[in-house]
């Protein structure tokens, strides 16, 4: 039910970047929703109660929850530098790499829809900002906060629908470039220490349980 688009988006994610999952969200939400002008009270009640439920989101592959891993906003809005090597990346490359490691005919698809990508060759330099890096002791991963609307219901918001969105909009690569950047710092600062998991978090399907 919150409002859409790019104001709404920026409001939750700015939120999420400041917020460490254990202070209490009344100051912090109400401040977010002054700012980019959606303050109401049902605006405020409904940002709350999916805050609190977030917290309780279950990280299959790191066996631990949100509460847990996102407790360091310090990790918000990581910028990294993601050098290519000297052959650079493309679409024809990346629907090889994503082919020959995917589990299934759905991953096999992606891969697919990766070699419609454009056939020019990146290379040089990738930069970006990853929304969270999650952590639970050597076991380290990233949060990618999604606020796109699927619909009005729940039911709108099933595996199936949240894994054709991040496809569409090559979400799916985007947590895969975050982690090999993740994995190459991880490498040079604590080798001892892995990187696991990229998880998109879509924020308007977090259902209660």
């Amino acid at each position: 039910n919150f409002p859409r688009g790019i104001r709404a988006g920026h409001c939750l994610h700015e939120l999420l970047e400041h917020w460490d999952f254990q202070e209490d969200t009344e100051p912090i939400v109400k401040r977010s929703l002054r700012r980019y002008r959606l303050l109401s009270g049902k605006a405020e009640i409904d940002i709350r109660n999916t805050l609190e439920e977030l917290k309780t989101v279950h990280l299959q592959h790191m066996d631990v929850d949100l509460k847990t891993a996102a407790a360091d906003k310090t990790l918000s809005e990581w910028e990294f530098l993601l050098p290519l090597n000297h052959n650079g990346i493309s679409g024809h490359s990346l629907s090889k790499v994503f082919n020959k490691h995917a589990r299934n005919d759905t991953e096999r698809l992606y891969a697919l829809d990766l070699a419609g990508l454009p056939e020019q060759t990146l290379s040089g330099m990738l930069t970006g900002y990853i929304d969270r890096i999650i952590r639970a002791n050597d076991v380290w991963g990233i949060a990618d906060w999604k606020s796109n609307y699927l619909g009005s219901c729940y039911n709108q918001y099933r595996q199936e629908d949240l894994w054709n969105c991040a496809a569409d909009q090559h979400y799916l690569l985007q947590v895969h470039l975050y982690l090999v950047a993740l994995r190459r710092y991880l490498k040079e600062r604590a080798p001892q220490d892995t990187a696991t998991s990229g998880y998109l978090v879509f924020l308007r399907g977090i259902s209660p349980k």
